[in-house]
């Protein structure tokens, strides 16, 4: 792919991001994370899209009594899978499966002989390029029809330079943050470095790009933000360590932290914390003037304003588990696969009525969820040794 059909395919999102500074969190039926979502229905990303929301407002997926699609027997799902243009990419320890959606036919694998890399992020998928990173140092760029390799590099430092996190399609490139510390931009036509900078401690997690900048978190729990050229803006030290993807709506960063708590920032300062209890390590979702986490036991649901506690659900999840919405319905694994009502139903606390859609069991557990083209797709476990990626519909 060329630059220009890179930059085409981007223009969409970057406009869409520039124009949602207008609206505000709360107080109005305005939803300013769908906004900053997008009208993809697909999920070609870590969290659905740049902005690491984990809505997909315009998509589809089951609601009532999900039937399976098809099943694929697998490794362990290490990472959310994805979903673009009729393919599920799923992350599967040493490999990634690219599965038709349809059928459930793995069409290709990124690494068929396993070679170690685990890959702990899903690829991201943008103008019909896999982009994926390692636990190997590598970058690269694939067909996503055939799984071709395009380009592959490695990057000359000597800090370890594994990859943890999601590609990001930022204004000028590729974007990733490394365990070194360091943020490369890439030319998404051949790899090579368009900008790099450092911060002070190891990135584990997926940047965030909400125009004009992009976010990055640290496993010291700091947090970092730069311009599309690499300029650094503003800096926030959290209290406590964490591994959580950010999530930034209008300029709002949403982050967890290993302290129990998750913060909300911005221009530079903390908005409020509240505590969610346990270990908020995964990502969240944001929709609907609601900010929803998970904690390792349960589903916290805060306002996006306030951070004022709404509602919560037990799931019996270990706090990697990114919860993810799809139009009004929230969906989270953990013991079993819930679909959750966004409103979280009538009630106060965890005694409430009307909030769950369905559950459902597999004798094991259910890790990452993710929800496009009109499928819902997990990792499921349903014992140590057995291990699917499943599609609902």
């Amino acid at each position: 792919m060329n630059r220009r059909r890179f930059l085409a395919a981007a223009g969409t999102s970057t406009s869409v991001g520039i124009a949602s500074f207008a609206g505000c969190l709360g107080g109005t039926d305005y939803d300013a994370a769908a906004d900053a979502a997008g009208d993809d229905t697909d999920w070609p990303t870590f969290g659905h899209d740049g902005r690491n929301t984990n809505y997909n407002p315009q998509g589809t997926a089951p609601t009532d009594s999900p039937s399976e699609r098809w099943r694929v027997e697998s490794y362990r799902t290490t990472a959310q899978p994805v979903v673009d243009d009729g393919t599920v990419y799923a992350p599967v320890a040493a490999d990634v499966l690219a599965i038709d959606a349809k059928s459930g036919e793995v069409k290709w694998s990124a690494d068929p002989e396993n070679r170690g890399a685990i890959y702990w992020a899903p690829p991201t998928v943008h103008g019909g390029v896999v982009y994926l990173g390692d636990g190997n140092e590598r970058l690269r760029a694939l067909d996503a029809e055939t799984g071709e390799v395009l380009w592959e590099r490695t990057f000359d430092d000597e800090a370890f330079e594994a990859i943890y996190g999601a590609p990001t399609v930022t204004l000028r490139g590729i974007t990733v943050g490394t365990a070194g510390g360091n943020v490369y931009t890439v030319d998404p036509a051949t790899g090579e470095t368009v900008w790099n900078s450092s911060v002070f401690g190891r990135i584990e997690s997926t940047l965030a790009w909400d125009p004009p900048l992009l976010y990055a978190v640290t496993s010291g729990g700091d947090v970092y933000t730069f311009g599309s050229g690499g300029r650094g803006y503003w800096h926030v030290a959290l209290p406590g360590t964490s591994k959580a993807t950010p999530a930034v709506v209008e300029g709002r960063c949403y982050v967890g932290c290993h302290d129990g708590k998750l913060y909300a920032l911005d221009q530079g300062a903390i908005q409020w914390s509240t505590d969610v209890g346990g270990f908020a390590r995964g990502g969240v979702a944001v929709a609907d003037g609601r900010v929803f986490a998970t904690d390792g036991v349960g589903l916290s649901v805060l306002d996006a304003e306030s951070g004022d506690k709404r509602w919560s659900a037990m799931v019996g999840g270990n706090g990697y588990e990114t919860p993810v919405v799809v139009d009004d319905t929230v969906y989270v694994g953990g013991k079993k696969l819930y679909g959750l009502t966004v409103g979280g139903g009538v009630g106060i606390s965890l005694a409430r009525v009307g909030e769950r859609r369905f559950s459902r069991s597999f004798g094991g557990r259910v890790s990452h969820v993710a929800g496009g083209g009109g499928l819902l797709v997990a990792g499921v476990s349903e014992n140590q040794d057995d291990h699917y990626v499943v599609a609902f519909e």
